[in-house]
């Protein structure tokens, strides 16, 4: 066991969603892999009211709620939270977001890591649809993530697509992949006891989970249970996530109205449990994302022997391998084929659960942490 540092862990910039969910399960395999150590949470309010578990040398700081907004939290990160870590004396601080504290008053002896948790300023398959604010937050992102990747002593990435955008950016600096890790028994308990409606679960159906955004393409998965109804079948579709852009969930809903009415219920708000709950009782879970950092989604399916099926980009393929069906982005047509295939041959499902539990035999729910803390000297 190493010697006790004290670790600073900038997570202010989750609120809700993937970040909020990574970060509390950050906070619980930290306690489990590394007590010894002193943590500093850097958290939102409400992610703060969330956070229930943490390693037992611990404190937390909140983000003032007079710098509540994007622009306020940016301006304390950078400008305020320094000076807050340097009290503490932080040896190291860890920014899972991309972002690190860039402003002054840091110790010179304090080291920096930034996990790079999302490509969607470097991507252009993201850059492309954002729009209006968005867009605008994005070029910030983008900013911020470089200056970030060019102070940090050492970088965490996801995928290798991140180091195909990065990799100018990156130059000599230390690179550690992170395993995207499958959901922690605690929460598989908790979604397991998830009591879903049966209004929502008692006839067949998809789900697709993830914020919305363009570059998401569930569009893909409500044409292809549209098609799939007009033929015959009645299978619904579940998506579930935050409207984060509020232009293409309104989209999304119009075209779902028109292609599958009656067949597509739009989720908002809910629990990561509630998420995985619906992911076990589906038929199977679709993940149609036109580009992605390497996403939760397929690791928690398979976890949960749930078939995938997915748009077949690079980093689904790192994933979940030959335990997924793949259909080209954006091909409606190839993907209700697939839908298909699984809802009438009964040897599909078994096949596709099996391959998916064989994918996940060498990661458990503390991998990613693990690795992290043996890339930084600190297990």
């Amino acid at each position: 066991m190493k010697c006790p540092s004290r670790i600073a862990i900038d997570a202010s910039a989750a609120r809700m969603g993937g970040g909020a969910s990574r970060t509390l399960e950050l906070a619980v395999t930290l306690g489990e892999l590394a007590p010894q150590h002193e943590y500093l949470f850097v958290l939102s309010p409400r992610l703060a009211e969330r956070l229930t578990i943490v390693p037992p040398r611990s404190r937390l700081v909140v983000v003032p709620p007079a710098f509540a907004s994007v622009a306020g939290r940016l301006a304390w990160q950078h400008l305020l939270l320094p000076s807050t870590m340097a009290r503490a004396q932080a040896d190291w601080i860890l920014s899972p977001f991309n972002t690190l504290p860039l402003g002054p008053g840091l110790r010179r002896r304090t080291r920096r890591a930034v996990i790079v948790s999302n490509i969607g300023p470097f991507a252009p398959e993201i850059v492309g649809v954002m729009r209006g604010y968005q867009a605008a937050r994005n070029r910030v992102l983008r900013t911020i993530t470089l200056q970030s990747l060019s102070a940090a002593d050492h970088v965490f990435l996801l995928s290798r697509t991140a180091q195909e955008l990065l990799g100018s950016v990156l130059q000599d600096k230390p690179v550690t992949y992170l395993p995207m890790a499958p959901p922690s028994p605690r929460i598989m308990n908790e979604a397991e006891a998830v009591e879903l409606p049966d209004a929502l679960i008692s006839a067949p159906f998809f789900v697709c989970a993830g914020d919305f955004f363009p570059y998401k393409g569930f569009e893909d998965a409500v044409r292809a249970v549209g098609l799939l109804r007009r033929s015959g079948r009645a299978p619904r579709l579940i998506v579930c996530g935050n409207p984060m852009d509020a232009s293409y969930a309104r989209s999304l809903q119009d075209l779902a109205r028109r292609e599958a009415p009656g067949g597509v219920v739009l989720l908002k708000g809910i629990t990561q449990p509630q998420a995985l709950a619906l992911m076990r009782h589906s038929v199977a879970t679709v993940m149609s994302s036109r580009a992605e950092n390497t996403s939760r989604v397929p690791v928690e399916a398979m976890a949960l022997g749930s078939p995938l099926l997915s748009a077949d980009i690079p980093n689904a393929r790192a994933s979940a391998g030959d335990a997924a069906l793949y259909y080209p982005p954006g091909d409606h047509e190839r993907l209700a084929g697939l839908m298909r295939t699984v809802l009438e041959s009964p040897d599909v499902s078994p096949e596709m659960s099996a391959r998916g539990a064989a994918r996940l035999s060498d990661l458990d729910w503390m991998s990613a942490t693990r690795t992290l803390l043996e890339a930084l000297d600190l297990l």
